[in-house]
């Protein structure tokens, strides 16, 4: 379990989380990660049901925001990814598939609206670039915006990153970094990132419209990237 730690430099982020089964010769199923994470209650794992045709089956959106379940499979690389990020965020996780959820298309739920797609997107390959001053969030956009492959060492410097994205993680593990270009939202510095992002997640029709998206190689990132050790 410690390698993937050597592997993947974003997990560092959710270090302390990920120690936690460094003993096991497997990933965690659902019981193990409840056990591991009583402070996620009432949100909760469960393995995920096996489909039997002609069942109606909640989607994952609204298994969370009606039931606070977070769906599991055992042993599994993608949904471990996704609980250590709930470890740390269960307040904009679930405000994220609640907005989802209160967004869907009632009459083609299968078929996702545009606030749904950005929603899953940042689940799936958000990161946030946090910066000490405007002027350094400037800068940092405007290579961003670009998609620069040449991003200078000093623009990075002061730059904390962190992975919200689980698949991201995911590709990075299985060797797959580029070319890829992760969804970024910069801002400036913040010390409860939980509260930030359950904003920002909250009133996703501004979120996503607004100034601070941008974007550069995931492999540079890796690379270069100082991230942000969480508590």
């Amino acid at each position: 379990m410690n390698s993937l730690l050597a592997s993947c430099p974003p997990l560092r982020s959710y270090r302390k989380a990920h120690e936690l089964f460094h003993m096991s010769p497997h990933l965690p199923d659902a019981s193990e990660l409840n056990a591991a994470f009583p402070h996620l209650n009432p949100y909760h794992f469960v393995p995920q049901a096996q489909k039997i045709r002609g069942q109606e089956v909640l989607s994952f959106d609204e298994q969370v925001a009606t039931k606070k379940e977070i769906r599991h499979r055992a042993n599994h690389l993608h949904d471990y990814l996704n609980a250590l990020v709930w470890c740390y965020f269960k307040k904009s996780k679930h405000i994220a598939h609640l907005k989802s959820y209160q967004h869907r298309n009632p009459k083609s739920p299968k078929n996702r609206t545009l606030i749904q797609q950005r929603l899953a997107q940042f689940d799936e390959a958000g990161m946030l670039a946090l910066v000490p001053t405007q002027r350094e969030k400037e800068a940092l956009l405007a290579l961003m915006q670009n998609r620069s492959s040449q991003v200078p060492q000093e623009v990075f410097s002061s730059v904390k990153w962190l992975c919200y994205g689980h698949s991201l993680m995911e590709l990075i593990l299985l060797g797959k970094t580029h070319p890829i270009f992760p969804m970024v939202y910069v801002d400036l510095w913040t010390e409860d990132l939980e509260l930030f992002l359950a904003e920002k997640l909250g009133e996703p029709q501004k979120f996503f419209f607004e100034q601070g998206w941008g974007s550069v190689e995931l492999h540079l990132i890796c690379q270069k990237g100082d991230f942000l050790l969480l508590p």
